[in-house]
């Protein structure tokens, strides 16, 4: 049996960047303090509240992830959006986001990340987020590209 999760978060993705470190305290009291921006922490603060109550995925799983990003006016000849944020740590903040929903990111088999500009395909800034559990051994080749077309044919 295969279970999965479908959901749309809209605002401007955040990566989770990298990690600042610093020491604080002097001599034997003094310690590492490891954190993030806190513009990282309310984005997946926003993703956890899209995802409410889901109830956990325990089993491999296929992550799907497009990022749709706001073009901006400076670059309307450019197809993609091969600047920052990177890809790998919107995946990261993301992947942390959903941790809960699904037991552990060690569960995740498949992979397929996207970056695109929203205008292109008619939706809003954010993350569409599929995530499909497999106990049979089989994930269903299902996407968030198919997701998405069939919702434009519904709105016709």
């Amino acid at each position: 049996m295969t279970r999965a999760l479908y959901v749309e978060v809209e605002g401007d993705p955040k990566s989770k960047g990298s990690m600042l470190g610093f020491v604080v305290g002097k001599g034997k009291s003094a310690r590492a303090i490891v954190t993030h921006s806190q513009q990282s922490k309310d984005w997946e603060a926003i993703i956890r509240q899209h995802l409410g109550d889901a109830r956990a995925l325990d089993g491999p799983v296929s992550v799907e992830l497009w990022f749709f990003l706001k073009r901006p006016k400076s670059v309307k000849d450019r197809p993609y959006p091969s600047v920052p944020p990177d890809i790998d740590k919107l995946t990261r903040a993301t992947l942390d986001a959903i941790k809960g929903t699904i037991e552990d990111d060690s569960r995740v088999v498949d992979l397929d990340v996207r970056k695109r500009y929203a205008e292109d395909y008619g939706v809003a800034p954010g993350v569409m987020i599929y995530v499909q559990e497999t106990f049979d051994g089989r994930i269903e080749e299902r996407s968030i590209f198919d997701l998405i077309r069939k919702q434009r044919l519904e709105d016709v």
